[in-house]
């Protein structure tokens, strides 16, 4: 059985895999950080909706102040 050994270079990527390995990591870090600014506007605007408006507002658009206020105090950055 004549196996050739395996070199170092051979099972490095190439360039280009390389730079498309960063370039979707660097995409990723990018989409997280939008959904992270995303939430914690959400979080913002419903907690302003929260100190602003009368119950029977949020009645209105069927949410409940208790569900609004848990929503509101959690933090943005979990699932």
């Amino acid at each position: 059985m004549n196996v050739e050994p395996r070199t170092l270079a051979a099972n490095l990527p190439t360039a280009t895999t390389l730079f498309d390995l960063a370039y979707r990591g660097m995409e990723r870090v990018v989409a997280t950080f939008a959904l992270l600014r995303r939430r914690a506007h959400e979080h913002r605007q419903l907690a302003m909706l929260l100190s602003t408006s009368s119950s029977s507002f949020l009645h209105d658009t069927s949410i409940l102040c208790t569900h609004a206020e848990v929503e509101a105090d959690k933090p943005f950055w979990p699932a």
